[in-house]
């Protein structure tokens, strides 16, 4: 008698592990979106230590860790969205909405022009997060047997 899979039918010596579907167009909008706003906030971070060296600020270096972790937690959920977790889109929507506030207090000049980059950038963002195709990938890898 041959041994069964969990399931009830004969297990399979040959079976290979389920390959998932590629992950949706939107998910990789998302994703570069938001680690192309993760790059600038880690370059950021790099560049006021450069000045917290040079003027020896103190405020420079507490502004350069925050910028700095805030990149790399961007960073981490990316990496969680792309692993198809769903708690990971919690933290870039929330991150998304802060950078629209932030684009909102930098609307006059001389940040005009950043202000709307960074708004642009942080739609592009919420739209491949909430687009069909996200949520239902992110769906399907919580609950396998949702359609």
């Amino acid at each position: 008698m041959k041994p069964t899979d969990p399931v009830g039918g004969p297990a399979s010596d040959d079976a290979e592990p389920a390959v998932p579907p590629p992950l949706p167009r939107s998910v990789l909008v998302a994703a570069g979106a938001v680690g192309a706003q993760a790059l600038v906030f880690v370059g950021y971070a790099v560049s006021e230590l450069g000045y917290a060296a040079f003027e020896r600020s103190g405020t420079a270096v507490a502004v350069a860790a925050f910028l700095g972790a805030y990149g790399i937690a961007l960073g981490f959920a990316i990496a969680g969205l792309l692993r198809r977790r769903l708690a990971a889109r919690a933290p870039l929507v929330l991150g998304q909405l802060l950078h629209l506030g932030l684009a909102w207090n930098m609307r006059d000049a001389p940040l005009t022009y950043v202000a709307i980059a960074l708004t642009a950038v942080s739609f592009v963002a919420l739209a491949g997060l909430f687009a069909p195709a996200t949520t239902r990938m992110l769906l399907a890898a919580e609950d396998p047997d949702h359609r």
